[in-house]
C-alpha cells in the first residue's frame, strides 16, 4: 500500500477567514521569492497553494473570486504545478463555497467531479482516500438538499457513513461518524421522517462520550427540533434546560431565539417559575458580548415577580461585572487598533 505523499498540505495558521491584507501581501512576497529559485519547485508549489487558499477562504462579499478561481483551476497551467492532493483540496473547498455562498450548483458539481478524478488516480492510502470520498459525498449531499432532493441527499450521507465505518478506529473516525449522523438526522427532520431521525440522533448521542462530549450539545439541539415538530413541549423544555446547563454548549442566536419563545409560551400558560428558570440559565450562559440581551432578560425577570431580593442583588452584581469586562475589552481593542505591527506567516 502506498504511503501518503509528504507534500499533502496543511494551511498556515494565519490563513483563516478574517486574515487581513497584510497576510495577502506577505503570501504574495513569499510566492514571488520562491518562484525565482528553480531549485525550489516544492516550496513554490506550497506558496502558490497558500496564496490560492487565501483567495478562497478570506472574507469577501464579492463572489466573483469564485468564478475567477474556477477558471484558473480549470485552465491555467500554473495550477497543474500543485501536487494532486493540493489540487483536490482546492477543488473541494471551491465546490463548498460555490454551493453555500454562490449557489452555483452546476459549477460545484464540476469541482467535486474534478476532486474525485484526482483522488482516484493518486497513489494514496485507502484510509486517506476513503476519508476524502466521504467528504465529497457530504458536499454533493448539500447540493441535493439545496435543490430540494432530500431523499438523494440522505442516500449520499448514508453512503458517506458507510465509507467512514471502513476507517480504522481513531479520533477522526469518531468525529466523522458524529458529523455524518447529525447531517442525516437534519435531512430526515426536513423530510418529516421523525422516527428515523430519532433513531439516528440516538446513535449519535451514544458516540458523544469521553473526549467527544462536546458534540452532545449539537445532538440535543436537533432533538429539540424533533420534539418541537412533534409538538412535545415537555420533552423540548427538559432538553433546553439540559443544554443551558452544559458548560461546553454555546448559546447561539437560534438557540437563544427558541429559548425566549419557550419562556414566552410558559408565561402565557401561567408557568412563570418555569419561564424564570429558562431566563436565569440564559443570563448566566450568554457571553459578555450579549450584554444588551442579558439586561433585557434581567428586566423581564424583575417583572415576573419570581426573583427574591437576594437573587436580584446577585444578578445586578453579575451585570456590573460584565459591563466592567466589556469596557476593558473595548479599551484594549482601541489600543490594539492604534498599534502598527506586521503579521507573521506560520507554516
Amino acid at each position: 500500500m502506498a504511503n501518503i505523499p509528504e507534500d499533502i498540505p496543511k494551511l498556515p495558521v494565519s490563513i483563516v477567514r478574517d486574515t487581513p491584507d497584510q497576510t495577502r501581501r506577505l503570501l504574495e512576497e513569499q510566492l514571488q521569492m520562491v518562484s525565482k529559485d528553480n531549485g525550489k519547485e516544492k516550496e513554490a508549489a506550497l506558496a502558490l497553494y497558500n496564496r490560492l487558499a487565501w483567495v478562497l477562504l478570506s472574507k469577501s462579499a464579492d463572489p466573483a473570486r469564485y468564478r475567477s478561481c474556477f477558471h484558473f483551476f480549470d485552465h491555467n497551467s500554473l495550477f497543474q504545478r500543485l501536487s494532486a492532493t493540493q489540487q483536490a483540496v482546492l477543488w473541494f473547498e471551491l465546490g463548498q463555497l460555490l454551493t453555500k455562498n454562490g449557489k452555483q450548483y452546476t459549477e460545484a458539481r464540476h469541482c467535486y467531479s474534478k476532486a474525485r478524478e484526482i483522488i482516484a488516480h493518486e497513489e494514496l492510502t485507502e484510509t486517506y482516500r476513503t476519508g476524502k470520498w466521504a467528504a465529497l459525498d457530504n458536499g454533493e449531499a448539500l447540493i441535493e438538499m439545496q435543490e430540494g432532493n432530500v431523499e438523494r441527499a440522505i442516500m449520499l450521507e448514508q453512503q458517506a457513513g458507510q465509507r467512514i465505518r471502513q476507517l480504522s478506529d481513531g479520533p477522526d473516525k469518531r468525529v466523522f461518524q458524529i458529523q455524518t449522523l447529525l447531517n442525516i438526522a437534519g435531512l430526515q427532520l426536513r423530510a418529516g421522517l421523525y422516527a428515523e431521525a430519532g433513531k439516528t440522533l440516538l446513535a449519535a448521542e451514544k458516540l458523544c462520550v469521553d473526549a467527544y462530549v462536546d458534540w452532545l450539545g449539537h445532538v440535543l439541539q436537533l432533538k429539540m427540533v424533533l420534539h418541537q415538530q412533534l409538538g412535545e413541549q415537555e420533552q423540548e423544555y427538559e432538553l433546553l434546560i439540559q443544554l443551558l446547563r452544559m458548560k461546553t454548549n454555546t448559546i447561539h442566536s437560534k438557540l437563544l431565539g427558541r429559548a425566549v419563545e419557550i419562556a414566552g409560551a410558559l408565561i402565557t400558560q401561567g408557568l412563570e417559575e418555569r419561564a424564570s428558570r429558562v431566563y436565569r440559565l440564559l443570563m448566566m450562559g450568554l457571553p459578555v458580548a450579549s450584554l444588551p440581551q442579558i439586561r433585557l432578560i434581567r428586566e423581564t425577570l424583575g417583572r415576573l415577580g419570581t426573583v427574591t431580593p437576594l437573587d436580584a442583588y446577585t444578578q445586578d452584581q453579575y451585570i456590573d461585572k460584565l459591563e466592567s469586562q466589556l469596557e476593558g475589552w473595548e479599551q484594549l481593542k482601541c489600543w490594539n487598533e492604534r498599534r502598527k505591527s506586521g503579521w507573521a506567516i506560520h507554516s
